[in-house]
């Protein structure tokens, strides 16, 4: 990725930004009552820009290259002010927990009645009010109970935001360190104590469990104020969700601008350290030599590999997660895994492995990025995801409901990226390199490369192919680790050997796909997806897994494809006693696409047989 950038040709001042920020736009900014709105946000780093100002259109790249879509934000209500000073007994309760009115006057905590679904009726709250700049953008209630809500519909961002900023001689600065904790108690306990610059996360962790996608949407809502901070301290708790919470807050911020505080025994969070310890104690943990750097991917210590072999000997090997299918039985997701689907063309590879990417974000709310060249284009993927997400076509006469379209976009618009398919470098290292931006801006937990043979080739003159080859998936084998991303790389095969008897085409294997033996012995698991036309199914085999905690090798599920609405289910063979009309319509259309098939199979066979037509 080029660092090149002309800001100057553009029109764009940057010379106030460190990482990304916003400044004020060239083409619609002239024009505008308050000119000096900045609308215009830029990473100076990816050389992405955007104005959000609509209608203005000014957005690209600086240098020339990609430029990554802006995920749409949805809509956010602002909730009314609860001003009413807190009481006596809330009072008397922080000073319980070591915080004094002061602290709590400084940081604008309140109190209101307000209904709490979890007792069904009206109690009284102490209020969190999250502000961004002076406007009050969502609040927290907590009963004495422990009984908590947020304001309905606004939008979720860090508790004491503001605090990244701090007042110095030439004005207000982005503070060079901020904290992140897990609760505002934490953030107030920080700020009694001297410790500012500390946000806390609005809901906790303790929702979060193992294997599941963190959702961090006020990570999304506040990175344009975080990617000016230089270095982050994660003071999450102490338990288990909190360190599932720590190490996703590590993979999204960046291990390098990452360090982690080490509380003293017996305390799982900062209000624990300050009433057993004191304020200095506190203090002192926020101090540079007391941080532990975030461990780099590149270095690993045996007290790092101790403290994860701890965690599997307390608790069991990370969490595999399944789909729902009959799969599940003899396959499941790993986030950090490697995945090669492979497949004789025209037998539903790619709409396999997008069936897969929605089962995954609807049960397990992971997030996907996508490069698809083959069908980005024209909005063919959307309404191919659509149809598999609700059930019913995107076209025709039984197309579904605008309101389920609607709902639809909004399930693609919150879990599925992509990235551009033209006018930018498609080698295997720039499109790990894009996969990093959405694990940073979004959060996924899935990559698809889909196919393989879309992604440009760079290899070096007199290198052979094999050795090019086991360097990349190497690296991208990495990647997914480091990440902690499950890279899918859907692959061609190039040998298409058939029964000597029957003349029908044999179930490819990860070693029939083009390169060599490297497809094999570089990636964690190894699929192939087989139509069997004659059946009217789809069987998937299951050829390589390499923990056994995800999976065994050697298996075989049958699927049905329903191509109305590019759903695949498990498999259940039709009797005309079990069969509805529609079922054996429905089913009879399959065997006559697959007859279909065939016939396109014979057509196209010769491009996927000889090596030379693959950009190798």
């Amino acid at each position: 990725m080029s660092n090149n950038f002309n800001w100057t040709k553009l029109g764009i001042d940057v010379t106030h930004i460190r990482r990304e920020g916003k400044t004020t736009c060239p083409k619609c900014g002239p024009t505008r009552k308050n000119k000096r709105d900045k609308s215009l946000s830029v990473n100076v780093i990816t050389g992405d820009y955007c104005c959000h100002n609509s209608p203005c259109d000014f957005r690209g790249n600086a240098g020339g290259g990609k430029y990554l879509e802006q995920r749409e934000r949805r809509e956010y209500t602002k909730p009314q002010p609860r001003l009413q000073q807190v009481s006596d007994q809330v009072v008397k309760w922080f000073e319980g927990r070591g915080i004094s009115n002061n602290t709590l006057l400084q940081m604008k905590v309140t109190e209101a009645v307000e209904w709490m679904p979890q007792s069904q009726k009206e109690q009284r709250c102490i209020c969190f009010n999250y502000f961004r700049g002076e406007e009050l953008i969502n609040i927290k209630f907590r009963t004495g109970d422990k009984n908590f809500k947020m304001s309905k519909d606004a939008e979720p961002i860090f508790y004491n935001l503001n605090s990244v900023k701090q007042e110095t001689a030439q004005g207000w600065k982005y503070r060079t360190a901020v904290g992140i904790v897990e609760g505002e108690v934490d953030a107030l306990t920080a700020v009694e104590c001297g410790v500012y610059g500390v946000l806390s996360v609005p809901n906790g962790a303790n929702q979060l469990r193992e294997g599941e996608a963190p959702r961090l949407e006020y990570l999304d809502n506040c990175w344009d104020e975080l990617a000016q901070v230089e270095y982050f301290i994660i003071a999450t708790d102490d338990d288990v969700a909190g360190r599932i919470l720590k190490n996703e807050l590590i993979r999204r911020l960046g291990a390098a601008r990452c360090y982690t505080v080490v509380y003293p025994e017996g305390c799982k969070d900062l209000n624990e350290v300050l009433m057993k310890f004191g304020k200095e104690a506190v203090r002192k943990m926020f101090e540079d030599d007391k941080l532990q750097p975030a461990p780099l991917e590149s270095i690993i210590s045996s007290a790092e590999m101790e403290e994860d072999a701890d965690h599997i000997f307390n608790h069991g090997y990370p969490t595999a997660l399944g789909l729902g299918w009959q799969l599940d039985d003899h396959f499941k997701f790993l986030p950090g895994d490697i995945t090669v689907v492979t497949g004789i063309p025209n037998h539903g590879k790619s709409t396999w492995v997008n069936n897969v990417c929605v089962q995954l974000a609807q049960k397990h709310s992971w997030r996907i990025g996508m490069y698809s060249p083959e069908k980005v284009r024209g909005g063919f993927l959307m309404t191919e995801l659509a149809a598999m997400y609700i059930g019913e076509p995107s076209t025709g006469h039984n197309k579904m409901s605008p309101g389920e379209w609607s709902r639809a976009k909004g399930f693609i618009r919150e879990h599925f990226f992509f990235i551009k398919t033209t006018g930018i470098n498609l080698t295997i290292t720039a499109l790990l390199s894009y996969g990093t931006d959405m694990v940073q801006r979004y959060g996924i937990n899935m990559l698809v490369l889909d196919p393989w043979n879309y992604v440009e080739t760079d290899i070096p003159i007199g290198q052979p192919e094999t050795v090019w080859l086991g360097q990349k998936l190497g690296i991208a084998a990495e990647w997914a680790k480091t990440n902690n991303v499950h890279l899918v790389i859907v692959a061609h095969p190039t040998k298409m050997p058939r029964d000597k008897n029957t003349q029908k085409y044999l179930v490819p294997n990860l070693y029939d796909i083009s390169g060599s033996a490297h497809w094999s012995n570089k990636v964690d698991n190894g699929i192939t997806v087989y139509r069997d036309t004659a059946k009217g199914c789809t069987e998937v085999y299951i050829q390589k897994v390499r923990w056994f905690f995800v999976g065994r090798a050697g298996g075989k599920v049958t699927m049905t494809f329903n191509p109305q609405i590019q759903r695949f289910t498990d498999y259940e063979e039709l009797t005309p006693e079990k069969a509805t009309y529609e079922e054996i319509r429905v089913n009879q259309m399959i065997r006559d696409r697959g007859r279909e098939i065939l016939q396109e199979q014979e057509e196209q066979i010769q491009d996927f047989t000889e090596p030379k037509d693959l950009p190798f």
